[in-house]
């Protein structure tokens, strides 16, 4: 009998994904030819879905993205970075309340969570907002100085400096696209752009910066 695993294997995707698939659920954003895929080799192996068994979930979290669904559809990065906290829900049994920033009343949709992940950046009014609603409050990508929030962020210094180090093995000119971001009139401190000119200083690069704006 064909299982799971098979499944994934010739759809050439994840387990988790196969399985959030066929039980059609919502919170997972995944390409239609992705989705297709997975379908047709279900069909192809003979796969029968077993009798769901009922779990009692074990807490509610509430996700924010504070970027809207299309602007999220265009944008890897904050894209992936949600579907990794729903992914490890759905491992774990852990009920989702998703909402977007630019919903209507999005906040009236977080009753009854006991955490809130909150992906982006966020002003100091949102973040009293939101420590109202719960009390487990974490916050992905956003630099918090000083630190007085729970927050998670890459490691940009040593990236930033790998990436230079090693361009600078062949080149001697490289050039930085970043972006501005403006969050209630007040520009968002990106350190990628500090140690990329620290860096090519320090390798003795010829360096270019251009910026593009984004504001909230």
């Amino acid at each position: 009998m064909a299982t799971i695993k098979d499944i994934a294997e010739l759809a050439k995707v994840s387990s988790a994904s196969v399985s959030r698939i066929l039980n059609n659920d919502p919170t997972l954003s995944v390409p239609k030819e992705t989705r297709q895929r997975v379908l047709d080799a279900a069909n192809q192996l003979g796969y029968k879905k077993k009798n769901k068994k009922i779990y009692d979930t074990v807490m509610t979290l509430g996700i924010i993205q504070w970027i809207s669904p299309i602007e999220e559809s265009n944008d890897p990065y904050y894209l992936s970075i949600r579907q990794g906290v729903e992914e490890y829900c759905f491992k774990n049994k852990i009920a989702i309340k998703r909402v977007f920033k630019t919903d209507v009343d999005y906040l009236n949709q977080l009753e009854d969570i006991q955490g809130l992940v909150c992906i982006g950046k966020y002003s100091q009014e949102d973040i009293e907002t939101y420590k109202k609603i719960c009390s487990n409050v974490i916050f992905l990508d956003m630099n918090i100085d000083p630190i007085h929030e729970c927050c998670i962020l890459l490691d940009f210094k040593n990236a930033v400096k790998d990436v230079v180090s090693y361009l600078s093995q062949k080149h001697t000119s490289i050039a930085y696209l970043g972006g501005k971001e403006i969050i209630h009139d007040k520009l968002y401190h990106d350190q990628r752009k500090e140690y990329f000119e620290r860096y090519c200083k320090e390798y003795n690069i010829d360096y270019f910066i251009s910026e593009e704006t984004f504001s909230i």
